[in-house]
């Protein structure tokens, strides 16, 4: 089966991209850490205060946050940053559960 991480690599191999964005990191195993791109940055606004990241152990956030660029709403990071360009940006779908 191929898979949405496939097809991004896919096409940053065949279109000679460099940089990649993903927005709403959840867990970057799945997809973060297989993607192949010389620049890989990702936006998320993980709040530990949110009853969603209440629930969250020691050990979700040690794999999560070293793969956090950016800890803001993808809104807040593109006003701050609106010279910013990538290759192939990946938005979060919003029928997959998110993490941990």
């Amino acid at each position: 089966m191929i898979t949405r991480t496939d097809i991004i690599n896919y096409l940053i191999w065949k279109q000679g991209y460099r940089s990649y964005l993903e927005i709403g990191l959840d867990d970057p195993e799945p997809n973060f850490t297989k993607i192949r791109c010389e620049l890989k940055e990702s936006v998320d606004p993980y709040d530990p205060s949110s009853n969603f990241c209440a629930a969250w152990t020691q050990e979700d956030l040690n794999r999560f946050l070293p793969y956090l660029t950016y800890r803001m709403t993808s809104d807040d990071f593109f006003a701050a940053y609106p010279d910013k360009k990538y290759d192939i940006v990946l938005p979060r779908s919003a029928s997959r559960p998110r993490y941990p």
